[in-house]
C-alpha cells in the first residue's frame, strides 16, 4: 500500500492528512488512526524522500480534523447539545468546516515537506546517546521518579489544607 501511495509522488504530503482524516472518521479515534496509518505514512514518506515526521504529523493533524465529523463525535455532540434526532443536520454543518480545515492542513503539509523543510530539526544520535539508550536509559526512570514525588507532595499538601478548613 505504501508503494501505491508513493506513486502519488511529490503530491503525497498533500494527501497524507487525508489518511488520518479517514482513519478517525472510520474508527472515531485519533490514536487508532495513528496506529493504523502511522507506519504506512512513515514508509511512504521515506520512499519519496520526505521527512517521515512531516507525514506522520500530517496523519495526526488530519485525524483531529476528522474527529469533528466522526459518527461517534456527532452522536455525543447531539446528546450533549440537546440535538438528539438532528444528527444529520449537525453533520452537514460540521462537514463543511472539516473539508476547509483539511484543505488548509494539506496545503500546509505540502509546503512544510518541500519549502519549509527547516521547521523539522535533523536528529542524529551521538555515540554516547546510543550507548546510554542501549544501557536502558536509567535517567528517564530517575526523572519519572522525581516527577512522581513532586506530584505526591503537592497532593499531600492539598489534602492537608482541606483537612484544616
Amino acid at each position: 500500500m505504501a508503494n501505491a501511495l508513493a506513486g502519488t509522488g511529490v503530491m503525497f504530503p498533500f494527501f497524507a492528512p487525508l489518511l488520518g482524516w479517514l482513519g478517525v472518521f472510520i474508527t472515531g479515534s485519533d490514536t487508532s488512526a495513528n496506529a493504523l496509518f502511522g507506519k504506512l505514512q512513515s514508509t511512504t514518506a521515506s520512499s519519496i524522500g520526505v521527512d517521515p515526521v512531516v507525514t506522520v504529523g500530517a496523519n495526526v493533524s488530519g485525524g483531529v480534523v476528522g474527529k469533528m465529523i466522526s459518527p461517534q463525535s456527532i452522536a455525543v455532540a447531539a446528546g450533549a447539545g440537546g440535538l438528539i434526532g438532528r444528527e444529520s443536520e449537525l453533520f452537514r454543518f460540521t462537514v463543511k468546516h472539516s473539508f476547509i480545515m483539511l484543505l488548509f492542513i494539506s496545503l500546509l503539509v505540502l509546503a512544510q515537506a518541500y519549502v519549509f523543510t527547516w521547521l523539522i530539526p535533523e536528529y542524529t544520535a551521538s555515540a554516547g546517546e546510543q550507548a546510554h539508550a542501549a544501557s536502558g536509559g536509567s535517567a528517564g526512570y530517575l526523572y519519572l521518579g522525581i516527577v512522581a514525588a513532586v506530584v505526591l507532595v503537592i497532593a499531600l499538601l492539598v489534602a492537608s489544607t482541606r483537612k484544616h478548613r
